[in-house]
């Protein structure tokens, strides 16, 4: 759908629905309703098309926890290890920068005075460039994920302190939307690659529930809290655009922090025990391993 926005209201007299200069919106909105009710409806077809494999060994296991255990008890037990809180706060902190991203459109049009056409036509590009970011994963898979996170997390802030320096000192347009260009796919690889620690860490008890805690704390903090963040940073600042970008580097170097005191190899998982102090204790967490034994 960006795509095909980028062509219907980017293109000029290429796109179907520009005449003479003039966009017909209604009919954009009417087709792009259409397509997204066929995109619906193919995805009902595909799910009910969909059969379960047979089911995998430690699934066939019984359930550790007793019944009538309440959620809270169940979540608090998996959270027994150093790795999964530092993962959680990772979800907290990570998306600094990420967050910080959704106000470039802004810089776009406040400080490079580009309209909605050519804003768009230069998004779609960062759409596909975003394409990139399933690299990332895919490399940690072949030279370990706690490395390559350390280098994604370095790369991203040196990205972000370019990018604000760029716009500090004044450079051309072109040189601040290069720049731009790999802090996208570096701060992609970083977060793609970081989701995927959400598997090797959870608890396989609870694994999808496990999942979306964390989840829903990195939705919650790149949606709501960093990029409110970034408003009031902007609205305190006179619109400081540099000082933002530049701001948005302490993600990362947060990020590399907590990525130096993961434990996420096979024989590391779990052999760091711990829990707050003010929480209460619970039982101690079962990890794969334990249940394919």
């Amino acid at each position: 759908m960006i795509l095909l926005m980028g062509w219907w209201i980017g293109a000029g007299e290429l796109s179907p629905f520009i005449s003479n200069g003039v966009t017909n919106y209604v009919s954009i909105q009417n087709v792009t309703f259409l397509i997204l009710i066929a995109v619906m409806a193919g995805g009902l077809a595909i799910t009910n098309m969909m059969k379960e494999g047979e089911p995998l060994p430690k699934a066939q296991k019984f359930d550790p926890f007793p019944d009538g255990t309440p959620l809270k008890e169940k979540i608090l037990s998996a959270m027994q290890t150093k790795t999964a809180w530092l993962v959680l706060l990772g979800c907290l902190l990570l998306p600094l920068g990420d967050g910080f991203e959704a106000w470039f459109s802004a810089y776009l049009i406040e400080v490079q005075e580009m309209d909605g056409a050519r804003i768009t036509r230069w998004w779609n590009l960062f759409a596909l460039i975003n394409y990139l970011g399933l690299a990332g994963p895919w490399l940690s898979d072949i030279y370990g994920r706690k490395r390559m996170l350390r280098m994604y997390a370095l790369g991203s802030m040196v990205c972000y302190l370019a990018l604000g320096g760029s716009i500090l000192m004044g450079l051309p347009g072109m040189v601040t939307l290069a720049i731009w260009v790999p802090t996208l796919v570096l701060t992609d690889w970083m977060m793609f690659t970081f989701i995927t620690t959400w598997a090797d860490v959870a608890d396989p008890r609870l694994g999808g529930t496990h999942m979306s805690l964390f989840q829903t704390m990195q939705a919650l903090s790149a949606t709501f809290v960093m990029v409110g963040i970034g408003g009031l940073i902007l609205k305190s600042s006179n619109d400081a655009y540099w000082l933002l970008f530049m701001l948005a580097a302490v993600g990362p170097a947060l990020g590399w922090f907590i990525f130096n005191n993961l434990r996420l190899g096979e024989d590391e998982l779990g052999s760091d025990p711990w829990s707050p102090p003010l929480l209460p204790k619970v039982a101690a967490p079962v990890l794969d391993a334990e249940l394919e034994g």
